[in-house]
Formats: structure tokens, sequence, C-alpha cells
């Protein structure tokens, strides 16, 4: 696979990226450096970890810049929507001149909790998206039983097709995935319920991409893939959605992982990874 073979070119083992991870949440937090230990251990060399709010997206933005291959996304979660003000948009800026500050993330809707209101949802949405746009940066989207809204206010915004968007944790929606197929630069992340035996909906989006158009996360500690359900989650555990993931495209784990380093490469540029 001499075309592909970005990780070898590098002179770097095969690895994979865990593209969606909350590393300051608890109990991850308590140890990061035995968590990153054991994602190297299974072939995890690169996190994004991704920041919910102004507070949050500070402590993201400290666990990147002192890990190896850990990078971050900062920007206003829905549910933390009625807490921001336009004060903080200066705020958001100091954090974006951070070197390993590399996307929006995670923004958008969720009007399935509406732990804010939606029209505010909607404001910082459009707020967060006129910075990854002024600043020609990947964003990463969070969208929960708000799929119509999502798209039209991505279609109304991002008029030119500018910027990489990463639809976090896809969960097969029909609107969204014809969103994404249909406009390209649209990237489907999948997470560890992709293994559930009830993700029939999300297996069958799954079918229809292909893998040029596909990352995977684990939203760690939330999420984990069969067979560890139930357990909280975290990075090392992504093996267990890529066997599942490779198994669906009918691909080997080199093939896969070749494939989605290409994918992050991509939207991302050359970042490096973990020393061990």
């Amino acid at each position: 696979m001499k075309e592909n073979n970005i990780i070898a070119e590098r002179g770097h083992a095969l690895f994979l990226t865990d593209s969606h991870a909350h590393l300051h949440f608890p109990p991850l937090a308590e140890d990061i450096p035995a968590v990153l230990r054991r994602a190297a251990e299974k072939g995890v060399r690169r996190i994004l970890n991704i920041g919910t709010g102004l507070d949050d997206s500070r402590k993201a933005a400290e666990a990147a810049e002192r890990y190896d291959g850990v990078y971050a996304a900062i920007g206003v979660h829905p549910h933390d929507a009625d807490n921001f003000s336009r004060r903080d948009i200066s705020k958001f800026e100091e954090l974006f001149k951070l070197p390993k500050v590399i996307a929006v993330g995670e923004v958008g809707l969720d009007f399935y909790r509406n732990l804010s209101p939606p029209k505010a949802q909607e404001w910082v949405f459009a707020v967060m998206l006129d910075i990854a746009f002024a600043r020609k940066l990947p964003v990463i989207i969070h969208s929960r039983d708000a799929a119509t809204d999502t798209a039209m206010i991505l279609r109304q915004m991002d008029t030119d097709n500018s910027v990489p968007i990463i639809l976090h944790c896809f969960n097969g929606s029909d609107e969204l995935l014809d969103f994404g197929i249909n406009r390209g630069n649209v990237f489907f992340s999948f997470a560890g319920n992709l293994t559930y035996k009830k993700a029939e909906k999300i297996t069958a989006s799954l079918s229809q991409l292909s893998v040029d158009r596909i990352l995977i996360e684990t939203d760690a500690p939330y999420l984990a893939p069969h067979p560890l359900r139930g357990k909280d989650n975290e990075p090392s555990f992504i093996v267990h959605t890529a066997e599942f993931l490779a198994k669906n495209k009918n691909i080997t784990h080199d093939e896969l992982a070749l494939n989605l380093e290409k994918n992050f490469s991509g939207i991302f540029g050359s970042l490096d990874i973990t020393c061990c």
C-alpha cells in the first residue's frame, strides 16, 4: 500500500488516533500519564482532547500542552451555551494562540436534553462557527435530536465549504449523512456505540461511507465499546471500535489504520505522536 503508507514514510509503526476524548474529565484526569501509557501499549499514539466551555477548554488546552501526542479542540458545548457571553470571545481568542489548539469544538446543538435554551444554543453555535471560519480551523460538531437545524446552520454559514467539518459520535442521522456525503470536506467520526447490538442505524450509515470520510474516537470517558460497555472509557479501548469498523469495511486493521491516518492528517496536517 505504498500510495497510502503515510505512517511508514514517517518511520513509525502503525498507530491509531483517538479523534475525540476528554482526558481532563474524571476519572481519566486522576492519572493521565497512566491513561496515555495504556493507550500507547494498544497502538493509540495521538489524542485530540476536547473542551466543552471556556474553563473546560482551558483544561483541555493545558493537558495538550503538558503531554506529547495530545492536542486540543476548544469551544462551547450546547449544554453550556447559556453560560456563554460575548466577553468570552476574546478569552477564547487567547486560547487559540496556543500551538497545540488545532480545532474548534465541540460545538453544535442538543435538543434532546435542552440544558440550554435552543435560541442560546443556535447563537453560540453561530459564534463558534464564525471563529472556525475566520481562523480556517476544523470544526467538531455535536448534534443530538437537532439534525435539521444543524445542517441548515452549517449550510448557511459555510457557504464556500472552507473548513473541514467533523460530525462527532455520528449517530446515523439521515439528514446529516446526506449533508456530509453531498458536501465534501465533511468527516464522520464513529465512537464505541458503533459496536452496540442496537446500533443498526449507525452501522447502516457506515456502510454508505468510504473509508476516506471516516475517523474514530472514544468520547472517553463515555461510550465504552463492546465488550467493555459500562466501564469508564479511555483511549486504549478504541481498538475494539477499530476492529468492528475494519470488519464492517472488509479491510485489514493495517489498511484501516493507514486510511484513518491519511484522513486525520488531511484535516489537521502532520502532527507529532507520542514517543513510545
